[in-house]
């Protein structure tokens, strides 16, 4: 019902813990079996590749020893002032290559990210930042989840906007009917690319 958690290396200084896998056996169940899945996820709010091509988040990568991994990143970095698509590229590439490396059995795939608005107007580096990720998908040979193009682009993401049911009020994350689709189409997506 509860987890709490103490750092006994620094017990007055800040921690900061990059997630949790909490793990709950069946009982009844005698080994995981074939069929089922193990699914851990990590998010900050804000977050963006350059926080989790740090060393400490690629060690902790490599104990989850994942099959497939997915990052889907690029809104928080699409909304800077100044968008660099080619810092951007950089960014992704880092990490990327760091999770390579660290992890040359698992099979990585990118998401581009959702289309979305700086305050009332569309934000066209969302665009150009999806556009970073397909490119760097294909060169680099990575399975991609293209949620840019399942919102509609631009024009797909003024309709959902205006309908009031699948963007938050801030025009960036989704409301929980937006996320709903948005975890249904990454499971189909992910159905398609997985054997």
């Amino acid at each position: 019902r509860s987890v709490s958690l103490r750092s006994t290396a620094t017990p007055r200084g800040r921690v900061s813990y990059g997630g949790a896998l909490l793990l709950q056996r069946d009982p009844r169940a005698n080994n995981l079996g074939k069929k089922n899945l193990l699914y851990s996820q990590i998010g900050i709010n804000g977050a963006m590749y350059a926080n989790f091509a740090r060393e400490e988040f690629i060690e902790a990568l490599t104990a989850l020893n994942p099959h497939y991994l997915l990052f889907s990143l690029g809104a928080n970095e699409s909304l800077a002032p100044r968008f660099s698509a080619t810092e951007f590229k950089r960014q992704v590439l880092s990490l990327i290559n760091k999770a390579q490396k660290a992890l040359p059995q698992t099979q990585l795939i990118l998401s581009t990210p959702a289309p979305n608005f700086k305050g009332r107007v569309f934000n066209k580096s969302s665009l150009r930042a999806a556009q970073v990720i397909r490119e760097v998908a294909a060169e680099q040979n990575i399975l991609l989840i293209d949620l840019y193009e399942f919102i509609g682009g631009e024009q797909g993401a003024e309709e959902k906007r205006k309908s009031g049911n699948y963007y938050n009020s801030d025009g960036v994350h989704f409301s929980i009917e937006g996320y709903h689709h948005q975890g249904d189409f990454f499971a189909r997506e992910l159905e398609k690319l997985l054997p």
